[in-house]
């Protein structure tokens, strides 16, 4: 049968197979007479063994392959059910055990093998150094600041050293002398002698031009005048002589800037040793002095000593100088003049506020014992009289009154 044969009112099976005749009549797919709502969350072992209607309607269609495959074979639940979702949760429960830590410590000497960590020390006991193993949470976050400085400290060396290494021999030289001295003005004459060579070593004195400029800077290097350079220059054209005098002096122009540059680079590097060996023994000082116990007595905590150690045993890097230099010019900014007062009491007369202190401690200790024998003294009045009046009645004056008296 071809669809222009068909009734509209009659329905066909698409689905039959070639060989199949069309069911006369309406075609209900393998639904009962009467049509009952469709479970759609059965499961399909429910649907093959419950469900009468499908295997008549497979009875009377013996076409329908797929009735049948489901009649003969009910397929398992837990078969349909596929869990796509298996292989990947494994997976990704596997590489969270490998990747937890387990031990702090363990993890840390392992990244100190494979060169992810640097090695820390720190002083032990008995004065040695010793590697430093964090055992605490607390402990590892001071490891991961210590190891975050380390790097970036690191990686300011390298552009450090890129952007000597891309200069000229000249720069590095002002460069390497600027590392030397915090006076910009104490730059300048070394700036100078710098440009004194730069200018003049390339310079031929066989050439008019290049002669005078040679002459020139010589002229320059012993602090002439322009005056007296203009005329001593005319001089030496005017007679020839320029050429034979610009060949004398561009060697002892090299020379004499030379060793001045290398004298002002010898006095600063003695400078800064003696700077840097004063800072040692000052730290060492420091530390000597917070160990020892306050007034003899009592030692300080570890948060107190870093606090007086960051205030007077090392400089600060952004001012170079003590950060107690700096606590007082914030004083005299902020106007706490109070408090400067006490600073200069305790360095000028240094026992004054001692004493001061003492006979404040000793009023407040005075006090409080006073309070004591005040409250025990009222205590044992009390008590006596209690006794005395036990004899006699005798009736408190606010004692059944519903105004209090606080007292009155």
């Amino acid at each position: 049968m071809s669809v222009i044969d068909l009734n509209q009112n009659q329905m066909a099976d698409l689905f039959a197979l070639p060989n199949e005749t069309a069911t006369k009549g309406p075609v209900r797919f393998g639904a009962a007479t009467d049509i009952q709502p469709a479970d759609m969350f059965a499961s399909t072992t429910e649907e093959t063994t419950q469900s009468p209607s499908t295997t008549d309607q497979t009875t009377e269609t013996p076409a329908s392959s797929t009735t049948e495959q489901t009649t003969q074979e009910p397929i398992s639940a837990d078969e349909n059910k596929a869990d796509i979702l298996t292989n990947d949760s494994t997976t990704v429960k596997k590489d969270t055990a490998k990747n937890e830590i387990k031990d702090i410590s363990n993890y840390f000497e392992a990244g100190l093998k494979s060169g992810k960590f640097v090695a820390i020390e720190e002083d032990a006991e008995d004065g040695t150094k010793r590697n430093f193993i964090p055992k605490t949470f607390d402990e590892f976050d001071e490891v991961i600041d210590i190891q975050v400085d380390y790097k970036l400290n690191q990686k300011v060396k390298d552009l450090d050293q890129k952007w000597y290494q891309s200069k000229s021999p000249a720069w590095q030289a002002v460069a390497k002398y600027s590392e030397l001295t915090d006076n910009p003005a104490e730059i300048l004459p070394f700036i100078q002698g710098v440009k004194n060579i730069d200018s003049v070593k390339d310079l031929d004195p066989a050439e008019i031009e290049q002669a005078e400029r040679i002459v020139r800077t010589r002229f320059n290097q012993k602090g002439e005048n322009e005056e007296a350079i203009e005329e001593q220059i005319e001089a030496l054209k005017t007679t020839g002589k320029l050429v034979s005098a610009a060949q004398k002096y561009k060697p002892l122009i090299l020379k004499e800037e030379k060793q001045y540059l290398s004298q002002l680079m010898k006095q600063k590097e003695e400078e800064n040793q003696e700077y840097l060996t004063l800072v040692s023994q000052i730290r060492d000082k420091a530390i000597e002095a917070i160990e020892k116990p306050i007034f003899g007595k009592e030692k300080l905590k570890q948060e107190e000593k870093a606090a007086v150690y960051n205030m007077i045993a090392e400089p600060s890097p952004e001012t170079s100088g003590y950060r107690i230099y700096s606590v007082i010019d914030q004083l005299y900014e902020k106007g706490d003049f109070e408090m400067l007062a006490m600073a200069a009491l305790l360095l000028s007369k240094k026992e004054s506020l001692l004493n001061y202190i003492s006979t404040n401690a000793a009023d407040q200790t005075a006090a409080g014992i006073q309070k004591k024998l005040r409250v025990a003294t009222d205590s044992r009045t009390a008590a006596g009289a209690t006794q005395e009046t036990e004899d006699r009645q005798v009736v408190n004056r606010g004692k059944y009154s519903s105004t209090p008296k606080f007292g009155r």
